[in-house]
C-alpha cells in the first residue's frame, strides 16, 4: 500500500533513522507499507525548484519496490510537471551508487564526497509511455 504526504512526519522519522535525511519544511514524501503497517520504503522530495526538485530515496523490503518506484517518479514527472530529478549520494555509498545507476541516474559530477545524478523525464523508464511530455 502506498501512503502519501498525509503521514510526513512519521515516514520522514522512519527515513532519517536509515538515511539521515534532514528535515525541510518544503518536504513531501511518500512511502511504502506492509499491511501491518510497518514501511517498507519511502521516498521524499526537498529542494523545490521551477524545474527539477531532489529526491531521496530508501528502501527495507524489496517486495512492492516497483510500485513504489512508479509512484516516486510519476509524482515529480506527471503530477508536479518537473523536467528532471536529482539524486545526491555519498561517494562511499557504493551499493546506492549502483542502485541509482540501474534505476537510471546519471552521473552529473563527482566530488570527494558525493555523487550528483539526474533523471530527465524524457529518460524515465518508470513512468507510463502513454503519458506524453506534456503531461497528458
Amino acid at each position: 500500500m502506498i501512503v502519501s504526504d498525509d503521514n510526513r512526519k512519521l515516514l520522514f522519522q522512519w527515513m532519517h533513522d536509515r538515511i539521515n535525511i534532514p528535515w525541510s519544511e518544503d518536504l513531501r514524501i511518500i512511502g511504502l507499507q506492509n499491511k501491518d503497517l510497518s514501511i517498507t520504503g519511502a521516498v521524499a522530495y526537498t529542494d523545490w525548484l521551477e524545474d527539477s526538485v531532489f529526491m531521496h530515496v530508501c528502501v527495507d523490503e524489496t517486495a512492492g519496490v516497483r510500485s513504489l518506484l512508479r509512484e516516486a517518479f510519476m509524482y515529480p514527472f506527471v503530477t508536479c510537471g518537473k523536467k528532471r530529478v536529482y539524486g545526491m549520494t555519498p561517494i562511499t555509498a557504493e551499493r546506492a551508487l549502483a542502485v541509482s545507476k540501474k534505476l537510471g541516474f546519471e552521473e552529473v559530477t563527482r566530488t570527494p564526497d558525493f555523487v550528483l545524478q539526474m533523471m530527465t523525464r524524457e529518460g524515465c523508464r518508470w513512468i507510463n509511455d502513454t503519458v506524453r511530455a506534456d503531461g497528458t
